[in-house]
């Protein structure tokens, strides 16, 4: 997925080209893109757009920027991972971004909250394929039969790049992948940090979420030494944050451990969510207006400016 950083950073890298030249060419306003290069404004997507043709002849490489693929994950239960997934997805979709989510958690909430009851299939399924959400918004569901897929999955020579190789088509179709992980750190969590090029943690801010989040670390260190790929950590997310003192010393803890690794977006512990997950249905249903709505608003504006 192409972002206004990266036509900020070929433009840095090619000083020599003209700004007012190529908005002409790409039918852009005047001064579009000398404000994004001086912070002033932000590429659209629909600007970027206008801009891939011509700057492609210029030697920009599309194809090196067509999708990004994120594993949220944290071996820790009820962190609002799967929360997290969907409202990403939601959001994203909404901006235009075609966006795809697989969930690869047996317990199957994510395939819940997207209304798909009863699925037939998972992401190692014969004949699976993707279904609609909603406009962009697609989702590789999940149900209790990946419990056997796994354990045939053990011994395979490709146990830990199954879901990689799966994806690899899927990454000239969409702007981001969504992967929701299980609450272990076990195959199916290495499968989606192999096939990722970012991870997402989730955590709260309370003392074994936060000292638990070493594992999180120590498995995509031991990624990149045994598969040659090590994703990077794209940002830990504080959620179910309450504003105590406990909490905003945690909160602390993290900001001074992880700097700009913590997002600046923390998603507040809210009864609308707590009824979301209970109704199988997404915060962006229940009520747009909450703070955990704007929290994941701001969140997804982190994410494209990264």
């Amino acid at each position: 997925m192409i972002s206004n950083n990266d036509i900020i950073e070929f433009f840095k890298e090619n000083d020599a080209i003209s700004a007012s030249v190529i908005e002409k060419k790409a039918g852009l306003s005047h001064s579009t893109i000398s404000k994004a290069l001086n912070g002033t404004r932000k590429l659209n997507k629909d600007h970027i757009r206008k801009l891939l043709p011509v700057l492609k002849q210029l030697g920009f490489d599309k194809e090196a920027y067509l999708c990004r693929t994120l594993a949220i994950v944290n071996n820790k239960g009820g962190v609002s991972k799967t929360t997290t997934v969907h409202s990403l997805g939601i959001r994203l979709a909404e901006l235009g971004f075609k966006t795809l989510m697989i969930d690869l958690d047996n317990q199957s909430n994510l395939t819940a909250n997207c209304g798909v009851e009863d699925s037939a299939f998972h992401i190692l399924s014969p004949g699976m394929h993707p279904i609609d959400i909603q406009d962009n918004l697609q989702l590789i569901p999940c149900n209790m039969e990946l419990d056997e897929a796994q354990e045939e999955l053990v011994g395979e020579y490709d146990q830990w790049t199954r879901v990689r190789d799966i994806l690899r088509p899927y990454k000239e179709t969409y702007d981001f992948i969504l992967l929701d992980t299980a609450p272990s750190l076990g195959i199916f969590t290495g499968n989606a940090v192999i096939a990722s090029d970012e991870v997402l943690i989730p955590t709260q801010a309370q003392k074994n979420s936060v000292e638990g989040l070493n594992k999180v670390f120590r498995l995509v260190e031991s990624v990149g030494e045994k598969f040659d790929h090590k994703p990077r950590v794209g940002g830990i997310l504080i959620t179910q944050y309450q504003n105590t003192s406990v909490q905003k010393m945690y909160a602390e803890i993290l900001r001074e451990r992880y700097g700009e690794l913590l997002f600046d977006a923390s998603i507040p512990l809210l009864t609308a969510v707590q009824q979301a997950v209970a109704m199988n249905v997404s915060i962006f249903e229940m009520d747009r207006k909450n703070a955990a709505v704007k929290a994941y608003l701001e969140l997804t504006d982190e994410l494209l400016e990264d």
